[in-house]
């Protein structure tokens, strides 16, 4: 009886898989072979269902709505011990402070290629509907480093902006 309930709810998490990576084929493909497991595909899946854009400071963040989710993502070898700066900014100016220490915040520390070069650091945006704006930066205790704000439905409507695989082609 055991085994029958087990593969059953395997069968069941490959489907939902299945259905879930529509829009990402090739991960899904190297799952199938076994080239890539089941975190790094539903990883890779919120990553094909977000927009994208990657700022100067070479931050790539992704930002999905259908989780409510943004990921912020950066090589390695960019990392400083700086805090990180991110508010979530209502219409009224007031915002919610979400910032942090990169080192306490990564979310995966994958051990093959593409992803093992990278920090990556997953938060839900909080009251996702009542969101403007949100600020990102870098800063130290004694100034900031860089800070950049941006629109959010501006981010989502913007078909220009839908993540197309453009991390994979760094």
């Amino acid at each position: 009886m055991w085994i029958k309930k087990n593969q059953y709810f395997s069968s069941l998490f490959f489907i939902l898989l299945l259905f879930s990576c529509q829009n990402n084929k090739t991960s899904l493909n190297n799952f199938e072979k076994g080239t890539i497991d089941s975190t790094t595909l539903i990883f890779e899946n919120h990553l094909f269902n977000s927009s994208y854009f990657k700022n100067a400071q070479g931050f790539n963040i992704f930002i999905n709505p259908n989780d409510t989710l943004i990921y912020i993502i950066f090589d390695k070898s960019k990392y400083k011990k700086d805090k990180f700066m991110l508010h979530f900014i209502k219409e009224d100016n007031t915002f919610i402070n979400y910032s942090f220490e990169i080192e306490k915040e990564t979310i995966a520390n994958f051990n093959k290629s593409p992803y093992n070069k990278y920090i990556i650091i997953q938060k839900t945006i909080p009251n996702f509907n009542e969101i403007n704006k949100i600020r990102l930066g870098q800063y130290t205790s004694i100034k900031n480093i860089w800070v950049q704000e941006f629109v959010l439905k501006e981010i989502l409507n913007n078909p220009l902006l839908h993540y197309n695989n453009q991390l994979l082609k760094e």
